[in-house]
């Protein structure tokens, strides 16, 4: 068998693999009779190529293969890293049209075509605990309770001087 015909049996394969990868995905990672079926004609393929193959022809297959899957390691990482530094240009950029808006007095900005808007962050406000301060009553195993701790502080009951609300943040709204 010659390199070529041996390379695109290669490249056959690496189809088949790829069609089993997008029938994984489009099934929420769940193997179907489908998949099942494409993994089982891989198998057969690569077993065909083992025995007609010389040794050689098949190592250059191998390494082909891996040239092709350090490439594809190489554009995810470079993927993953484009993604965080546009995530962290999102962050900046907000940060800084928060800024602004704040130090002008604004809460709402309407454009043509989109609108800017401080919003006040929901849910619990940050607690903020000395845990080396906790007595014993506000402690549960290994740490310090921040329910009873929050609901504590909440109802006013308690002097408490191991632990505060912190006021909640803001955010910037864009629509």
């Amino acid at each position: 068998m010659r390199i070529y015909p041996l390379g695109q049996q290669a490249r056959d394969v690496m189809a088949h693999i790829e069609a089993a990868d997008r029938a994984i995905e489009d099934a929420d990672g769940i193997i179907t009779d489908e998949v099942e079926a494409l993994l089982s004609e891989v198998d057969a393929m690569v077993a065909d190529i083992a025995a007609d193959a010389d040794p050689d022809e098949l190592a250059r297959v191998v390494l082909e293969l891996k040239a092709v899957e350090a490439g594809r390691k190489a554009e995810a990482k470079r993927a993953r890293l484009a993604a965080a530094r546009a995530s962290r240009y999102v962050e900046q950029t907000r940060a800084a049209v928060l800024d602004v808006l704040k130090a002008q007095g604004v809460t709402k900005l309407k454009g043509t075509n989109h609108a800017l808007g401080i919003r006040k962050a929901g849910g619990l406000a940050p607690l903020e605990v000395d845990a080396d301060a906790v007595p014993p009553e506000f402690l549960k195993p290994g740490e310090p309770d921040q329910r009873l701790i929050r609901d504590a502080l909440s109802a006013g009951f308690h002097t408490i001087d191991f632990a505060r609300l912190l006021p909640r943040g803001s955010y910037l709204s864009v629509k």
